[in-house]
């Protein structure tokens, strides 16, 4: 692990973290949620991006957080899309580009110690696009 510090990336813009990770070859871990903005930072141009919400930031919430991803550090999938997951204490979303020019969003929990998923499906193109998303029940 490295840090904004360690490279002299200090109060640098965001845009700087993000190139320099890119270009390196890492992955990039905040707290920061201006990353979210796919009109700043698309994923097409980004490296794979972990924007945490700690809650209040106590021991036990950050402790939570990292316990909830587990799986994502485990089994490092980022080698064929360009993704930003958006991680809380017990769920995350993953947004993800694959090199073959599709996209998905995927939800995932653990629940009773099992991990469970769910994909946004599209908007049907007759139907105006309100921003409300169409959930698939859990997967077991």
């Amino acid at each position: 692990m490295i840090t904004a510090q360690e490279v002299g990336l200090r109060r640098h813009p965001d845009e700087n973290h993000a190139a320099y990770a890119l270009k390196n070859g890492y992955l990039l871990v905040t707290c920061d949620r201006d990353y979210l903005d796919n009109r700043k930072f698309p994923l097409i141009h980004c490296p794979v991006i972990v924007i945490c919400d700690f809650g209040g930031g106590s021991a036990m919430e950050i402790i939570d957080t990292y316990q909830c991803l587990r799986a994502i550090f485990r089994v490092p999938q980022f080698y064929d899309k360009w993704m930003k997951i958006d991680a809380g204490r017990t769920s995350w979303i993953e947004n993800a580009r694959y090199l073959y020019g599709t996209s998905a969003r995927t939800r995932y929990r653990w629940y009773h110690n099992r991990l469970q998923e769910w994909e946004e499906e599209e908007p049907p193109k007759n139907r105006a696009d309100d921003g409300s998303a169409i959930l698939n029940p859990f997967k077991p």
